[in-house]
Formats: C-alpha cells, structure tokens, sequence
C-alpha cells in the first residue's frame, strides 16, 4: 500500500508541475521543444515534430505583422540595423550595433529563402501646437531567419537560423515575443508549404525549462594584455581569402566533428569578402596544422570593439596549435582595430582557452545555449561541434 501511495503522490506532484508551468509559461509550455518534463525524451528522440504547416492560433496576428523576404536587401537591411541600433537591450558597457552592411552580408545570397517579419503598432499623438490627433504606425518588433545547414548523428537537417529577434523597450512583455515568433513560423510555414525546424541561440538565462542542443562556455579577454607571440619556424599563417574560401569549407567539410552547424559556402563567402568573417590556417607545405575562425561581432565594449574565435581545428600538437591561434588573433586584432576577442569553447577551442586560462584571467565568463525548435535530439558536446553561423 505504501508504493500505491508513494506512485500517486509523485503522479500528483508531477501534474501540479505541469499546470505550475503551463501557467508560468503559457506558450513555451506548448511548444515543440524538448521540455525536461517529458520523460520519453530521455529514452526517446522522434526528430521532426510537426511537419504540416501550423496552422492560425491566438498568437498569429496577420493584420499588424509585415512579412516579407531579402529580396528588397537594401531597404530591409538599412530598416533592420536602424531597428535593432535603437532597441536591442544594450547596458553602459557593451553596445550591440549591427551596420545595414554587416546583415546584407548574411542574407544577400539566400535572399529568396530568408525572411524578416515586423511588428506594428498604430500609436496617437497630438499635432504640434494644435488639439488635433494623428494616428502614427510605428514598429515595435522583429525578427529575421535564414537558411542553414546541421549535421549531427550522421544525419542533415535543413533548418531556419533565427536572428535578430527584437522588441521595442516600452512594449516588452504583453506576449509580443510569442506573437512575433509565432507569426513568422505561420507566415514562413505557409510560403513554402511545409513544417520548418528552427534554430536560435539564446545569451540569457531565461530557458523556459527546455534542454538546450549544446551549451557553450564564452571567455571575454583583453587582447591588448597579451604579450607579442613568439614566432614561428617552418609554419606560416595565412588569411583565406574569396580565392581560397573553398579551401575553408573542404577542411571543416573533413573535420572529424561529430556535430557541424554552417551557412552555405555562397554566404560564407561573402562573409569573408565583406570582412563579417576572418579565417586564418597555419600551414606547413602540403599540409594545414591549424584552422581559426573568427567573426566580427558588432559589438562595442568598454567604447572598444569585440571580435570571436566562433571555433578552431586542430592537426598539430597542443602547444602548436595555440602558437598558430596567438598568432592569427594577433593578425586579425591589428588588421581590424579590435581590443577584445570573446572565445566560444566550441571545438578545439577549449585547447586554446585552457592554455590562455594558465596565465591570463578572462574579463567575463557567460554562457550561451542554442535550441533546435520543431526537432527533437539529444544534448551535444560542444567540443565535438563546429558552429559556423
């Protein structure tokens, strides 16, 4: 009797928990994510959730959601960073400040297949020196995706990278992030007439009791208390270049990372035609010993600007390796007129910031974590996984 008991107490305990959060949460709490109270994920992992179309909900607002694609690049991308300048959730020190240059870069070459949405608001003001009123629309939200592609557990997921997600500071809450997500997957779903799997990162605390795909470490130093690197024998480090890009995909195409999420090689290309994406190998003849990744960020600390190692591949020993990451972060800090690299420890990079670690401190020490949304797999190892996005 005491086991019947006991069953029923955590049965009760456990839908107390899901009406807890169903209350706390009322729309992560039903959407297809990989939330821990669902036990058969543990045993389980089906994939793709839904692939139908959803179809319109209490979220879904047609009449003040404007949703379109890249194809109008110029004006988009001006309306975007404009946006984005003024909104996004900025303190005293660290500033994110996107140019309309920097998100063409990202969406020029898959135009047709990214999308944007914008949330409207219709607002009432007094004319000047009049008692007249005049009605103002103003938007208040946004929110962008674009194509990319993931491979893990030998399989390849087509997939929509969610960005720019956006909302004016006076119209937080009131469900406008539900609203504007929601229709963007309905009005993006019902352009290509089939379910679609998301992916984001989230940089804040906030996970909605749901398992993230990988969880990254991220280290912030000050380049400027580093010491020259010593040079180096035999090896030289070479930038790669829109001659050489093709040599970038072929070596991470080869890596031996269980895990690999990347744009296409037409968008990394003008990545690193536009300078959004610095990539640097350490070769020897015949042969490459190291490969850096790095990506301007747009992201101003300290009235300095922030550049990222977003990951690194290692053919050599240690010691080298890290030798080869010195130097190209060096290349690339004076190239660009960068004061401070934020490391993600995705990859080989936990090499590079365990050695660093052993004589400088990090400035600041945060995590990110990224979601797959409509899919559901298993949580990964970030350093057997490649994230170039």
């Amino acid at each position: 009797m005491a086991i019947i008991y006991s069953i029923i107490f955590f049965i009760s305990l456990y839908v107390i928990f899901i009406i807890w959060l169903r209350i706390q949460h009322p729309y992560w709490s039903k959407q297809p994510v990989y939330h821990r109270h669902k036990i058969i994920y543990k045993f389980y992992h089906p994939g793709m959730l839904k692939k139908e179309p959803i179809e319109k909900d209490i979220y879904v607002d047609t009449k003040n959601i404007d949703f379109s694609t890249f194809e109008n690049i110029e004006v988009i991308s001006k309306q975007l960073s404009e946006f984005l300048k003024f909104h996004y959730q900025n303190n005293e020190y660290v500033t994110y400040q996107p140019t309309p240059e920097s998100i063409k870069s990202y969406y020029m070459c898959k135009a047709s297949n990214s999308y944007i949405c914008f949330l409207k608001n219709k607002s009432v003001f007094y004319k000047e020196k009049s008692q007249d009123v005049e009605e103002k629309i103003q938007y208040i939200g946004c929110m962008s995706s674009r194509p990319i592609v993931v491979l893990t557990k030998n399989k390849k997921i087509d997939a929509q990278l969610v960005d720019n997600l956006c909302i004016d500071r006076k119209y937080r809450g009131n469900r406008k992030v539900p609203t504007i997500i929601q229709s963007h997957r309905y009005f993006t779903e019902n352009k290509t007439k089939k379910g679609q799997i998301y992916f984001f990162k989230n940089e804040n605390n906030n996970n909605f009791n749901i398992v993230p795909f990988c969880k990254v470490d991220c280290c912030l130093f000050d380049m400027f208390t580093w010491k020259t690197p010593k040079e180096l024998g035999q090896e030289k480090i070479l930038q790669i270049t829109d001659i050489t890009s093709n040599i970038l995909t072929d070596i991470t195409s080869n890596s031996s990372f269980k895990n690999k999420i990347h744009l296409d090689i037409y968008t990394l290309r003008q990545l690193i035609l536009s300078n959004e994406v610095y990539a640097y190998c350490m070769v020897i003849p015949n042969k490459t010993l190291g490969t850096y990744i790095f990506k301007k960020s747009n992201t101003i600390y300290n009235n300095e600007t922030i550049f990222e190692c977003i990951g690194s591949i290692k053919n050599c020993k240690n010691d080298l390796f890290v030798q080869g990451f010195h130097h190209s972060a060096n290349m690339a800090c004076n190239k660009y007129k960068h004061r401070y690299i934020v490391i993600e420890n995705t990859s080989n990079n936990n090499i590079i910031i365990n050695e660093i670690c052993q004589s400088k401190k990090y400035i600041y020490n945060y995590y990110v974590s990224y979601y797959f949304y409509n899919y559901i797999t298993s949580q990964v190892n970030p350093n057997e996984s490649l994230f170039l996005i």
